[in-house]
C-alpha cells in the first residue's frame, strides 16, 4: 500500500510536468522559426500522405500505442492518421492515444481545424471523449513554462480532470457520431485571450495533440477507432 508521503510525492511529479514540461517525454530542443502568412497551412505533411513524420505519439505514461498510417478511411487523398483505443477494465483511467505536432510559428495562430472520423465507440469508461490540446510553452508574457487550451471536441459535457495550467472549450458534448467525417474548427488565439487574459508571445514552440482517450473508472473494455485527416492551423485574413 502506498504511503501518504508517496502518494503526495507521485501528485507533486504530476503537477510539475502538467505546469513546467508540458508533459514532454523529450527534452526542450531549440526550434527553427517558420514564418507565416494568411492562409498557409502551418502544420507539416497534414493530410498524412507523405508519411509519419513530421506527427508523433508521446511515448510517456499514460499514453498508449501510437498512432497508425491508414489507408481505410481519407477525408482526402489515400492516408490518415489511426488513433485505437483499447482499455481493459482494472486499469487506471487516464489513458490517451494521440497524434502529435510541434510548431513555432512567428505569429501565434488563430485557427485550428481538421476533420475526424469515428469507425467504433464502445465506451466503457466513467469518460470517453475526443480531444485537441493546443499548448503554448516557454511564452515571454506567460507566468508558468507552459498554458494551454483543451478542446473538448465529443463525448463530454463537462471538464474531466482539473489541470492547473489549463482552460477546457466544450465543441460538442455528444458522442461522435459513426462512420462519417466531421469538420471541426476552434480559435486558440480568441480563447487564450478570453481565458487567460493573453495571446501567448516569444513563445518557444506550440505543442497540438489530436487525441482520443479516457478518465476515471473503466467498468468494462473501452474500444473507439478514430481518423484525423486534413488538420489545418493558421492565420486567418485579417
Amino acid at each position: 500500500m502506498l504511503s501518504v508521503k508517496n502518494i503526495y510525492k507521485t501528485a507533486l511529479l504530476v503537477i510539475t510536468c502538467l505546469l513546467f514540461s508540458g508533459c514532454s517525454d523529450k527534452a526542450s530542443e531549440p526550434m527553427p522559426v517558420i514564418n507565416v502568412s494568411a492562409g498557409v497551412n502551418i502544420f507539416n505533411n497534414s493530410g498524412f500522405e507523405k508519411g509519419r513524420d513530421p506527427w508523433i505519439s508521446l511515448t510517456t505514461s499514460p499514453w498508449g500505442k501510437a498512432f497508425s498510417l491508414s489507408d481505410e478511411f481519407a477525408h482526402q487523398g489515400i492516408y490518415s492518421a489511426k488513433l485505437s483505443l483499447n482499455v481493459l477494465p482494472q486499469t487506471e483511467g487516464k489513458h490517451i492515444f494521440g497524434v502529435v505536432q510541434e510548431v513555432r510559428p512567428s505569429e501565434f495562430p488563430d485557427i485550428i481545424s481538421g476533420y475526424y472520423y469515428v469507425k467504433d465507440w464502445q465506451r466503457k469508461a466513467q469518460e470517453q471523449y475526443l480531444q485537441l490540446v493546443i499548448i503554448a510553452i516557454g511564452s515571454d508574457n506567460m507566468p508558468f513554462p507552459s498554458r494551454q487550451i483543451r478542446y473538448l471536441l465529443s463525448g463530454t459535457d463537462k471538464e474531466p480532470i482539473i489541470i492547473a495550467n489549463a482552460r477546457f472549450v466544450i465543441v460538442d458534448k455528444k458522442d461522435p457520431p459513426l462512420s462519417k467525417w466531421v469538420y471541426f474548427e476552434v480559435k486558440p488565439a480568441d480563447d487564450f485571450k478570453n481565458l487567460w487574459g493573453k495571446v501567448p508571445t516569444n513563445f518557444k514552440k506550440l505543442r497540438i495533440l489530436f487525441e482520443v482517450r479516457t478518465d476515471g473508472d473503466i467498468f468494462a473494455e473501452s474500444k473507439a477507432s478514430v481518423y484525423y485527416d486534413d488538420l489545418y492551423l493558421g492565420i486567418s485574413q485579417k
